[in-house]
């Protein structure tokens, strides 16, 4: 797919995802995906910075794989390895400064999840799923690395999901 985006401040932009789905067998899904992307800066970050400064917009590459095991119509089991590299991250420390570069960050963001979705009946279903992801990042400009604060290295959901109306 294709997505085309305009913004007034930064211009246009064409993000690409490609995906390759194979399905050797019924129950067997594999997935190979590679997209890209941007975020624009916020009003926020436009506004923090000097007026004869401009902002980039962050740009990504994403890229997984995926394995999806399905039994039955009841039970789906899937594995998913992802990377993801984000370059001209905006720091918000270089934004009031008279340093150039407002967009001198590069984040890699590497892991792994596993998910298990299953319907119980009729009205009930439920999920669950653990990630673990290695966030690290570099300020290009100061050169200080290593982890991105804020984002969790292991993480999981778990939640059901019921339809009322059919059971009231």
């Amino acid at each position: 797919g294709i997505r085309y985006d305009y913004n007034s401040y930064f211009g246009s932009a064409v993000s690409p995802r490609i995906v390759i789905v194979n399905q050797p067998a019924k129950a067997w899904t594999f997935k190979l995906q590679f997209g890209t992307a941007f975020r624009a800066p916020t009003n926020t970050e436009i506004y923090q910075t000097p007026a004869d400064f401009d902002l980039k917009t962050e740009k990504i590459k994403t890229y997984e794989v995926n394995a999806i095991y399905s039994p039955g119509n009841n039970l789906r089991l899937q594995l998913n390895g992802f990377y993801n590299r984000l370059t001209d991250v905006i720091v918000i420390g270089n934004l009031s400064g008279l340093e150039p570069d407002k967009n001198p960050g590069i984040f890699n963001i590497a892991g792994a999840e596993a998910a298990a979705d299953m319907v119980v009946s009729k009205n009930v279903s439920g999920f669950i799923n653990c990630t673990f992801q290695d966030a690290r990042g570099k300020n290009l400009v100061t050169g200080i690395s290593g982890r991105i604060p804020g984002v969790a290295r292991i993480k999981g959901n778990i939640g059901v999901t019921t339809h009322l109306e059919d059971v009231l």
